[in-house]
C-alpha cells in the first residue's frame, strides 16, 4: 500500500504519465481510500491549470531584488546581482 507521502512524491509523475503501470495502480489504489490525498491532488492539478494561465513578464527589479536574497538567505549564500 502507498502512504500519503509516497502519494504526493508521485503526485507530479502521475499527472505527466509517467509513473509506471505498478506504480500507477498504487497509487490510484490509494486515492480510492483517501480523500485527503485526492484534494492534494485536485489542488495541484488546478494550480498547474491557473499557472499556464499567467503572463510571463520580466519581475519587477525591486521584486526580483528580494527574492535572489530570500534564496541566498536560505542556501547561505551572498546574492548576486
Amino acid at each position: 500500500m502507498m502512504t500519503c507521502r509516497q502519494c504526493a512524491e508521485a503526485l507530479s509523475d502521475f499527472l505527466d504519465g509517467t509513473l509506471s503501470t505498478a506504480d500507477r495502480e498504487l497509487f490510484e489504489k490509494h486515492l480510492s481510500k483517501c480523500p485527503p490525498c485526492v484534494t492534494y491532488m485536485e489542488t495541484y492539478r488546478l494550480t498547474i491549470k491557473l499557472t499556464t494561465r499567467l503572463s510571463c513578464g520580466p519581475l519587477p527589479q525591486h521584486v526580483e531584488r528580494r527574492l535572489r536574497e530570500s534564496v541566498a538567505r536560505e542556501i547561505g549564500q551572498q546574492p548576486s546581482g
